[in-house]
């Protein structure tokens, strides 16, 4: 299940807010929180009171919970079209900003989901109007073969040796077919993303949900005996 909370700076009503932290506290079933970011605005102040929430539940669970909490960095294509700034400039300030909030190690996913998504419309053979379908090219060209490595976005997010592994993988058969649909797809930054997702999914959810199933199994085998 996906659930797309109200955003701090978009919460209309105390009810939302209260919907998002208890989400971030729910340790239950540990879920998987995404928490996007805005390169051209890191700091903003409705932040704060999620950020220390995030912060709290950190320190409370160990490894697994930083594994949960993955902070993703959007339109990370205009910080560095803006005054030559890098990619790693972008990390370092991230960093920065929710050390403040006694966040260190994030994880950290820079990314530009626009350019994904354009991409993907391509690929499924959307029509786009010429001037759209101008950029979007000059875009794909300058992601899959510019030979510029600040847009290739997954060589800075924060991947497991093994996630790592994959996305190399995924990039050099694109690279094998010549595919620079592909090639600048994953250069976005978001197919390194889906990977982290699907492994943690792996590593903590599924055995969450089969202990609970198994636990609900047994409980209705026991009230089975009682009864007879």
């Amino acid at each position: 299940m996906l659930r797309d909370t109200p955003g701090p700076n978009n919460s209309q009503t105390e009810k939302h807010r209260e919907i998002t932290e208890s989400l971030i506290r729910n340790r239950k079933d540990m879920s998987l929180v995404i928490y996007v970011m805005n390169a051209t605005n890191l700091a903003v102040d409705s932040d704060k009171k999620l950020l220390e929430s995030i912060a709290k539940e950190m320190k409370k669970n160990g490894k697994q919970a930083k594994d949960r909490f993955l902070f993703v960095i959007n339109k990370a294509d205009s910080w560095i079209e803006g005054e030559n700034q890098t990619v790693e400039e972008l990390l370092i300030e991230t960093r920065k900003y929710l050390k403040k909030f006694e966040i260190v190690n994030p994880n950290l996913f820079p990314v530009s989901a626009s350019l994904a998504n354009r991409i993907w419309m391509k690929m499924d053979g959307h029509t786009f109007k010429y001037n759209i379908q101008e950029l979007l090219n000059v875009k794909i060209n300058h992601f899959s073969i510019s030979g510029d490595t600040q847009t290739h976005f997954e060589n800075f997010a924060t991947l497991s040796p093994s996630s790592r592994e994959t996305i190399n993988g995924d990039l050099q058969k694109a690279v094998d077919e010549e595919d620079n649909n592909k090639i600048a797809l994953i250069h976005t930054g978001i197919p390194a993303l889906e990977i982290v997702i699907n492994e943690y999914l792996d590593k903590y959810a599924y055995p969450i949900k089969i202990a609970e199933a198994v636990e609900e199994f047994q409980n209705i085998i026991d009230e089975k005996k009682m009864r007879s």
